[in-house]
């Protein structure tokens, strides 16, 4: 039986617009109805991953930053993994040799170090993806600008850092030299980023954490996703692990099963076939 549903946000339970649609959120709403576990798994910030939750009306607790903090049904932190110090400056050295925008996710929102014109530039040539979605002013209002040596003395905690550049081959190349790094995760989510957080904090590690915490064992879970920062979860011994049918091809290759895309309900399809079905609901 399942007891607890680990869902992606961006590319997974949003469709392109950025939206739950209403099938989606009917499906969450009747596994809640059942008694079974929604939780959201995103790299977003807990403030972002609620604006699309809010809008159908969902409650949930949410794993956000790719692991780095834990929130529960209320709103409240109940865990997290941070960046050291040091870490953030041997990412800031690598990345600034390639020429890359960073967006630092901190206790105290999202920094940047870009100047005026080229954060305005970097979002113009669509590196900001997914938020490229959205108008400049919009997206300029997520972001606090400050110089590099303004950065570290704010005495911000580091959970999450994306590392953004036009070109995937000079970030594959920065992923390798991001590999001199100790206790480093590196995963992706966009053709135009990496997402760099401590190795404690991954999808997979920050679900099984959460699991344990509630008596839930691993066969009774079941994780979907759609991109690289999805892997440690949908790699997990779980009862089901589905990649959604727009997902990367080396996710599809992780995980067990494969439901449609995001813009054809594959979050409500994948509910539906295995766990509200009359067939699902009579194996138990």
């Amino acid at each position: 039986m399942i007891k607890l549903i680990a869902v992606d946000m961006d590319g997974t339970l949003l469709n392109s617009e950025g939206r739950i649609s209403r099938r989606n959120a009917y499906a969450v709403q009747c596994l809640q109805a059942l008694g079974t576990e929604f939780l959201v798994c995103t790299g977003r910030s807990y403030e972002d991953a609620l604006l699309p939750l809010k809008e159908r009306g969902i409650r949930a607790s949410v794993i956000c930053m790719n692991g780095s903090c834990i929130y529960d049904w209320n709103g409240r932190l109940a865990d997290k993994t941070v960046f050291q110090t040091e870490q953030v400056k041997q990412i800031l050295r690598a990345g600034k040799e390639f020429g890359a925008v960073f967006d630092f996710m901190t206790s105290r929102g999202s920094f940047s170090i870009s100047t005026e014109e080229e954060f305005r530039d970097a979002y113009e040539r669509d590196i900001l993806l997914p938020m490229a979605a959205y108008s400049y002013e919009a997206v300029r209002d997520r972001f606090h600008l400050v110089r590099e040596e303004e950065l570290f003395s704010l005495g911000l905690e580091f959970f999450k850092i994306s590392v953004l550049h036009a070109s995937s081959q000079t970030l594959n190349d920065l992923k390798e030299r991001l590999k001199e790094i100790e206790n480093l995760a590196v995963a992706s989510s966009f053709y135009t980023n990496l997402e760099l957080t401590h190795k404690d904090a991954q999808k997979g590690k920050a679900l099984a954490a959460y699991a344990s915490a509630r008596g839930i064992r691993l066969d009774e879970i079941m994780a979907i996703g759609d991109s690289e920062n999805d892997t440690s979860m949908l790699s997990m011994g779980l009862k089901y692990t589905i990649a959604m049918g727009n997902a990367m091809e080396s996710v599809k290759k992780t995980a067990k099963c494969l439901t449609r895309t995001n813009d054809e309900d594959g979050v409500a399809y994948a509910i539906e076939t295995l766990i509200l079905s009359q067939e699902a609901r009579s194996r138990g």
